[in-house]
C-alpha cells in the first residue's frame, strides 16, 4: 500500500526487537494501533511491521535493500525496551539510526512542524520498559537530544513490564490505560501528517535538527549554571506575567505591528582567562536587567540563553528552538584598564546583521553603565519602541560609579551561594562605596540563603536581623531598586507571613521589570499559598513555555496544577522534564511535594535513592525528613520512618530557620496521631518555622481541617 504522503514507501514503519514480540505485545500493540489509526485519519495508513523477524546481537550488517526502500516512510515508531538500545543488533544500526540518518535529509528533515506551530519529530517512540541511565544516554546522544516517549509501561513495587489492555490502571502506578495510550499516539501521527501536507517545501520550512519531542521543542541539557544565575533567579521572582495586573502604559509603539522578542545571549570572553567568566556573564545579564525594564519585549531568561554558551549552531537555530525573531550577541576582552565590547543585533530568521556596535572604552564603572544603557535604547529603537521617559531615565542611572566597587558586586552576583567570600566581596564594595544600594540588597540576599532550610544554618530571629537594616537602607538610597523590593516581598512571605505586603511588592517588582521572562515563579507559590489556585495555574501557563524553560519553572508548573486538582497533569509535567534538568535542592523538595501530595509514595522513596541517598540523615533537610518520613510509612516500612522522626525531633531542639516541628507534625498526621501533630504545629507556630505559611492549603493536614485548634492556628498566622 503506498503512503498517503507522496514520496514514501510507507506512511508508518515499526522497528522492535524481536525479543519483545515472544509473548506477542508487539503484534497486539501495532493491531491495536491500526484500529485507532483507521477511527482517528480518514485515509488508510500503511504500516510496516514484519511479524516474523529475527533479530539478534550478532546478525549481518549487510542491510536488504528492500528494507532500505520500507525504511523510507514519513513516521519511525521505536519500540524501546530494555533490549533495544544496543549498537551491535540489526533494529539499532540498519533501522533506528539509518532512519534518523535518511530523515534528515530528506524533503522533509526530520522534524516537522505542526498546524498549531509547535514542532514534532518524525521518530515517535513509545517506551515498555524503564530504561536504565547507559541505554537513556545512548539514545540521546544518537537523537542529539532529549529522549521524548509515549510510555507503555507497568509499573508496581519490584515490576517493570509492557503494559497491556487489559491491566487496571488503579494498579499501575503509571496510571496510564492501554487504550488512552494507543489514542495518544494515533492522534500524533494525525498531527504530523497534517503537518507533511501543509510543508511549504519553497521556503522548507522545517525546525531545528536538535528537536526530538512528539509535540514540543527540545529541550538541549543546561550546562550547570544554576549557582551563578541563582542571584539574578531571585531578582525576578514575584514578579507578575504581563497582563495580571492592570499597569499604565510603559511605552508607546508605532502603528504597525512588531515582534519584540528577543534572546540575549552569553558574551563570549575573549579574554583567554577564566577568571573574566564572571565579567562576561555579569555583563550579558545587566544589558539583560536593562531590557526587562523595557515593556512590551519577549526576553527569555537569562538561564534559558546560557544553555548555548559555546554553542556550535546558527543564530537562526538558536532563535528558533528559544521561540524569538532576534538575537543579541557579542564578545568582550579586557585589556589593563581598557575594555572592548562588540554586540550585535541579528534578525534571528534570515541572520541578516541589523546593527552593531564596538565599544572601546575605559574599564569604569561610568563606561560600562553606559554601554548598557545605550545598547538596551538602541534594542528599543531597532523594535520600534518609544520608552516612557521615566523607564528612560531608570535605564540611564549609575548606581555606583566606584568601579572596584561594581567589579566586587558583578564577581558576587555571579557567584552567589553560601561561600563566605561572596559576603567579603559585597563588604568590600559597600566599604568602597555606602552609596550602593544594590549591594546591600545583595547582602542582603546572601543572608536570606543562609535560612533557607534546603542551604542554611540560621535561625528566623538571625535572618531579621542581617537583612531587614540592608534591604532598609537599599531602599533608602534608591526606591526603585529591583533588587531590594524582590528581597523584601521574600522576607514578607516567609518570615513575617504579612500577605499584604507580600503582593504590594510584587506590584512594584512587575512595574520595575515589565519584561521579564522568569517573572513568576515566586508569585505562583504566593498565589497557591492564599488559596487562588486558578490564578497561580492561569499565571505559570502565560510564563510558561517550551522555549523559555527551566527546572524551576517546570517543577514550580506542576505544583500549579497539583494544587489546582490536576493530578494528571502534575505528573504529566515532572515525569516530563524529570530527566532533563540537573536535580537540584529546589526541583528535588517540589518534586517530593508533588508526590507525597499524590500519593506517590515510591516515586517519593525512588528521588531519595537516586539523590540523597549517599547522604548521611543528619545532613537531610527538614522537608526531606519529612517527605521521605510519610513516603516510608505509608509503604509499611516503618522502621525508616522512626528514623527519619527522631531525626526531625533532634532538629527542632536547634535554633535554626528549618521547619522541622512541621515536617514532624505532617507525619504524625499520615500516622494519624491527630493530637501529636497539632502539639507539633502549635510548636511551629510559635518558632515561626517559614513552612507554616503553606498550613492552610498543604494537602498533608487536610484530615485536620475542622478540628477547632487547626482553625485557631490558621486564624493566627493570617488566613481567614
Amino acid at each position: 500500500m503506498a503512503s498517503i504522503i507522496p514520496g514514501f514507501e510507507y506512511d508508518i514503519f515499526i522497528s522492535y526487537r524481536h525479543n519483545d514480540n515472544r509473548s506477542g505485545w508487539v503484534t497486539e500493540f501495532v493491531a491495536a494501533l491500526q484500529e485507532e489509526l483507521a477511527a482517528t485519519l480518514k485515509e488508510c495508513v500503511s504500516v510496516y511491521f514484519d511479524t516474523n523477524r529475527h533479530d539478534g546481537l550478532l546478525e549481518t550488517h549487510n542491510v536488504d535493500k528492500s528494507l532500505e526502500g520500507k525504511l523510507k516512510c514519513l513516521i519511525f515508531i521505536p519500540i524501546i525496551s530494555q533490549t533495544y538500545c544496543d549498537s551491535k543488533s540489526f533494529a539499532w544500526q540498519h533501522e533506528f539510526v539509518a532512519f534518523n540518518k535518511m530523515a534528515r535529509e530528506d524533503q522533509f528533515s526530520r522534524d516537522i512542524r505542526l498546524a498549531s506551530g509547535n514542532v514534532a519529530s518524525r521518530i515517535l517512540p513509545i517506551k515498555i520498559h524503564n530504561l536504565d541511565q547507559e541505554d537513556k544516554t545512548i539514545l540521546e546522544n544518537e537523537l542529539g537530544g532529549m529522549l521524548r516517549c509515549i510510555d507503555f509501561i507497568y509499573i508496581e513495587a519490584g515490576v517493570n513490564r509492557p503494559l497491556r489492555p487489559n491491566d487496571d490502571a488503579k494498579g499501575n502506578l503509571n496510571k496510564t490505560q492501554y487504550r488512552n495510550q494507543v489514542n495518544k499516539l494515533a492522534n500524533a501521527v494525525k498531527e504530523i501528517m497534517i503537518g507533511a501536507r501543509n510543508f511549504d517545501f519553497e521556503k522548507k520550512e522545517s525546525p531545528s535538527k536538535n528537536i526530538v519531542s512528539v509535540n514540543t521543542p527540545d529541550l538541549v541539557k543546561a550546562k550547570s549554571f544554576k549557582l551563578r544565575m541563582a542571584f539574578w533567579s531571585f531578582i525576578i521572582i514575584g514578579l507578575l506575567v504581563s497582563g495580571y495586573f492592570v499597569l499604565p502604559s510603559l511605552f508607546k509603539t508605532s502603528t504597525k505591528p512588531i515582534d519584540r522578542s528577543i534572546a540575549v545571549l552569553p558574551l563570549e570572553n575573549m579574554s583567554n582567562d577564566p577568571g573574566q567568566e564572571y565579567f562576561s556573564n555579569g555583563m550579558m545579564q545587566e544589558i539583560l536587567n536593562h531590557l526587562f525594564m523595557i515593556g512590551g519585549l519577549k526576553i527569555p531568561s537569562g538561564t534559558s540563553s546560557m544553555r548555548f554558551k559555546g554553542s556550535k549552531l546558527s543564530v537562526r537555530e538558536i532563535a528558533r528552538e528559544l521561540g524569538v525573531s532576534f538575537v543579541l550577541e557579542g564578545n568582550v576582552s579586557r585589556s589593563g584598564d581598557n575594555v572592548r565590547i562588540i554586540v550585535r543585533l541579528i534578525n534571528g530568521k534570515n541572520e541578516q546583521l541589523l546593527w552593531t556596535e564596538d565599544y572601546n572604552r575605559t574599564m569604569t564603572a561610568i563606561d560600562l553603565f553606559d554601554i548598557q544603557s545605550d545598547v538596551a535604547q538602541k534594542v528599543a529603537e531597532s523594535l520600534k519602541i518609544v520608552m516612557n521617559p521615566e523607564v528612560k531615565k531608570r535605564i540611564n542611572a549609575r548606581p555606583t560609579e566606584n568601579t572596584e566597587a561594581y567589579l566586587l558586586f558583578l564577581q558576587a552576583t555571579q557567584s552567589m551561594g553560601q561561600h563566605e567570600y561572596v559576603q567579603q566581596l559585597l563588604e568590600k564594595a559597600i566599604v568602597l562605596d555606602p552609596g550602593f544600594a544594590d549591594a546591600y540588597a545583595a547582602l542582603a540576599f546572601f543572608w536570606l540563603i543562609q535560612g533557607n532550610d534546603l542551604y542554611g544554618k540560621l535561625s528566623r530571629e538571625q535572618v531579621l536581623e542581617k537583612t531587614e537594616p540592608l534591604l532598609k537602607k537599599a531602599l533608602e538610597l534608591d526606591k526603585n531598586s529591583v533588587l531590594a523590593h524582590t528581597y523584601l516581598a521574600s522576607i514578607r512571605l516567609w518570615y513575617n507571613w504579612d500577605f499584604e505586603s507580600v503582593e504590594k511588592e510584587f506590584r512594584i517588582v512587575n512595574q520595575l521589570n515589565p519584561s521579564s521572562s522568569d517573572a513568576y515563579l515566586e508569585f505562583v507559590q504566593y498565589l497557591i499559598i492564599i488559596g487562588k489556585f486558578d490564578d497561580a495555574l492561569n499565571v505559570s501557563k502565560k510564563s510558561f513555555n517550551d522555549y523559555d524553560i527551566t527546572g524551576d519553572k517546570y517543577v514550580t508548573m506542576a505544583l500549579a496544577y497539583c494544587y489546582s486538582g490536576q493530578q494528571e497533569k502534575a505528573l504529566e509535567t515532572v515525569e516530563t522534564y524529570s530527566n532533563i534538568f540537573q536535580i537540584d535542592n529546589f526541583i528535588l523538595y517540589n518534586s517530593m511535594r508533588i508526590y507525597v501530595s499524590l500519593g506517590k509514595y515510591e516515586k517519593v522513596i525512588e528521588l531519595f535513592e537516586k539523590n540523597l541517598a549517599n547522604k548521611s540523615i543528619n545532613d537531610l533537610s527538614d522537608s526531606f525528613l519529612g517527605y521521605l518520613g510519610i513516603a516510608y510509612f505509608k509503604t509499611g516500612r516503618k522502621s525508616r520512618t522512626t528514623e527519619f522522626l527522631n531525626e526531625l525531633s533532634s532538629k527542632s531542639l536547634k535554633p535554626s530557620v528549618g521547619s522541622s516541628s512541621y515536617f514532624a507534625a505532617a507525619v504524625y498526621t499520615a500516622m494519624s496521631e491527630t493530637d501529636k501533630a497539632l502539639q507539633l504545629l502549635q510548636k511551629a507556630y510559635t518558632n515561626h518555622e517559614v513552612e507554616m505559611v503553606w498550613l492552610k492549603v498543604d494537602p498533608l493536614f487536610r484530615t485536620l481541617h475542622g478540628d477547632p485548634r487547626f482553625e485557631n492556628l490558621l486564624r493566627k498566622i493570617g488566613f481567614e
